[in-house]
């Protein structure tokens, strides 16, 4: 419908990491991709040239109160595994493709799911200079690595474990 009515861009969100994702949900994607693009090409005839499609993925992130509270977050490596075989398999022309930053997603799981032993590491962050860190231009990965060096705490605890249903949480 949208390209009959004369649109040319279409922007399509996605989610890696999710529990119990296979590499067929990554093929998933593809070919979602795919199908969108000829269907483009099929409807907009000469104008074809114009299409662009715009492919957005955001790393899972457990979160407190949610049905996937107690499970974990893919470790870096495997995301950035995931996040390439989507970046080779959507080089399409007029296909855009565009993931958020792992490390950015793994803070974000271990302030989600943070207890509060991580209010020295957010001090000590403050420390070493990290502020205004919600904005990619001021996000150090390297920085907050440090703090939770310093301050004897691992992200994998918080971010890439199952918890136990029986766990007491902080939340």
């Amino acid at each position: 419908a949208a390209f009959s009515a004369g649109w040319f861009s279409v922007k399509l969100y996605f989610m890696l990491g999710l529990p119990t994702e296979t590499e067929a949900d990554l093929a998933g994607i593809v070919d979602i991709v795919q199908k969108l693009r000829q269907l483009g090409r099929e409807r907009l005839g000469s104008r074809v040239g114009k299409l662009r499609i715009s492919v957005s993925v955001a790393t899972f992130v457990p979160k407190p109160h949610t049905p996937f509270q107690f499970c974990a977050q893919d470790p870096p490596e495997v995301v950035r595994k995931k996040q390439d075989y989507l970046r080779r398999h959507l080089r399409m022309k007029g296909v855009k493709f565009s993931c958020h930053n792992l490390e950015q997603s793994l803070m974000e799981a271990v302030f989600a799911r943070g207890d509060r032993r991580l209010s020295r590491v957010l001090e000590r962050a403050v420390e070493l200079g990290c502020v205004f860190d919600g904005w990619d231009e001021h996000f150090d990965y390297k920085l907050w690595a440090r703090a939770f060096q310093d301050c004897g705490l691992d992200m994998s605890f918080y971010a890439h474990r199952v918890r136990d249903f029986a766990e007491i949480n902080p939340w």
